[in-house]
């Protein structure tokens, strides 16, 4: 249960209230035919004309039910299942920003495809980086990006737990193809490693056509929907804590029940609770350092636990600064750490620079550290007994001496970091974070660059010709040229048109 609240349980039950009204007398928006038809099944008033379901509330909460039983048996029988008991593992920023920022110059460039196979050999070598994307995406292939993340992913990466944006239903059949081709077992294939699609509401209480398109393709498939919610109080709610909550709520509520009419079998529920809040003098973006981020995460920690589930995820250890800077420190390590405190098994995505201001692969290294730090601290089991507490050595040593620190320090009393700095300001003065983390990139990369691929000769034919069924062949044409010149194989056919 969470240990940090700010909710009592009155004002839980209110919120859940709350949501069920709003999803029964306001309804949500559901722009496909079919979905129409099953909420009209089961119950649902449906107004087919405006395309408004009003979701009777004994439906939600037997929704809520069967999602909790279900997350708690795949959890129970998956032992490598992340629950809150293991270490905090990031997630990389999910390829869909086209930015590389440069912290010792304050500015931005647009990257290429060797920039997205750098965001792989950095996840692949990260140890606290557990999901993994080419970070960043170059726009040279517009609406193709995704499945060209993918498509790396599947080739290159060492990890297979990936994360992508899938914003089209044309991509969304190529990455489950693709996925196919990789899954090692049913079980892989279905527990969203390979590919997972997020629901939520694209506006308020309203779905998009082809996010629902995509999910059906999902379900279809057998494969995992994470159903969730990115909101922001203010634009998406009126600006109060309470309205945005049960309206947050409501929307992620409904993104379950969505989720279970169109695909009964599913086992995979987390609760997602991207709830974020809008600045004073700009409403178009919402803000990824504030406080209320910690707020939220809290509260969305305490309404998981409401309803039961094991696994929450909300928006926290990131930052509005776009320098790496106190501030970019302070937002980052103070969400994260009040979220985990408060028993949030995820936090926001990793390597992000300002609010979706592009990806830095500096940042990225920089926030594995904090993770590592983060995980020194709250996964401490601190043993008493007679040789920690070592009375015979103190009885030795006796009053008024020193007890050195040098050979007898392990990792379990001293956190050690190759990025963050110790010492005097005469040792370390030419040094800063930015460079440190930019040196150690550069390492990586002169280590493990080029990839190499980690799917066999037949997999790859495989993964190559379900591409040239998906993408137009002048984005096929420039992927082989790119990824030739990238590799440092010019004039490379790897991909058959």
């Amino acid at each position: 249960m969470a240990t940090i609240k700010i909710l009592s349980h009155q004002d839980l039950q209110q919120i859940h209230a709350e949501s069920l009204k709003i999803l029964s007398e306001i309804g949500i928006r559901v722009p496909n035919q079919m979905l129409l038809d099953i909420f009209k099944k089961k119950g649902a008033r449906v107004d087919f004309s405006k395309e408004i379901v009003k979701i009777p509330a004994k439906l939600v909460n037997r929704v809520i039910g069967q999602a909790v039983d279900r997350q708690s048996t795949y959890y129970s029988r998956n032992s490598n299942a992340s629950t809150r008991l293991t270490p905090l593992r990031g997630w990389m920023s999910e390829a869909n920003l086209s930015s590389v920022f440069d912290y010792s110059t304050n500015s931005a460039r647009k990257a290429t495809l060797r920039e997205m196979l750098y965001g792989i050999v950095l996840g692949n070598s990260l140890e606290n980086i557990e999901r993994v994307s080419c970070l960043v995406i170059d726009e040279d292939f517009g609406k193709h990006a995704p499945i060209i993340n993918y498509y790396l992913l599947n080739l290159f990466s060492e990890k297979r737990y990936f994360i992508g944006a899938i914003d089209t239903l044309n991509s969304a059949k190529c990455i489950i193809q693709m996925a196919r081709v990789i899954a090692e077992d049913e079980t892989q294939l279905r527990n969203g490693r390979l590919a997972e699609f997020e629901l939520e509401a694209a506006n308020n209480l309203e779905f998009s056509k082809t996010h629902l398109d995509i999910a059906f393709e999902f379900a279809k498939n057998r494969m995992k929907i994470l159903p969730g919610g990115w909101f922001w109080m203010g634009y998406h709610s009126p600006m109060t804590f309470a309205s945005a909550i049960s309206l947050s709520n409501a929307n992620i509520l409904a993104a379950m029940v969505v989720t279970m009419l169109i695909n009964p079998e599913t086992i995979f529920f987390d609760y997602l609770f991207g709830t974020q809040s809008v600045g004073e003098k700009d409403d178009s973006s919402p803000l990824f350092g504030s406080p209320n981020q910690a707020i939220f995460s809290i509260v969305g920690r305490q309404l998981a636990d409401f309803y039961g589930f094991k696994k929450c995820i909300t928006n926290t250890g990131l930052s509005d600064s776009v320098q790496n800077d106190f501030q970019s420190g302070f937002e980052r390590g103070v969400t994260a750490a009040l979220a985990i405190a408060a028993g949030v098994n995820q936090i926001g995505l990793q390597g992000i620079v300002g609010a979706d201001q592009g990806i830095s692969f500096e940042e990225l290294i920089i926030d594995d550290e904090m993770i590592s730090y983060l995980n020194y601290i709250f996964q401490k089991d601190i043993e008493i007994n007679e040789q920690t507490l070592k009375f015979d050595s103190i009885k030795k040593n006796g009053p008024g001496k020193r007890f050195p620190v040098l050979g007898s320090a392990t990792s379990d009393t001293i956190w050690r970091s190759r990025v963050f700095s110790s010492g005097s300001y005469s040792r370390k003065k030419n040094e800063q974070l930015f460079s440190r983390a930019n040196l150690e990139f550069q390492n990586t990369i002169k280590r493990k660059f080029p990839p190499a691929p980690v799917v066999d000769k037949e997999q790859e034919r495989e993964l190559n010709n379900i591409l040239g069924k998906f993408i137009d062949r002048r984005i096929v044409s420039l992927l082989q040229s790119k990824l030739g010149e990238a590799l440092n194989q010019p004039g490379s056919e790897g991909i058959s048109l």
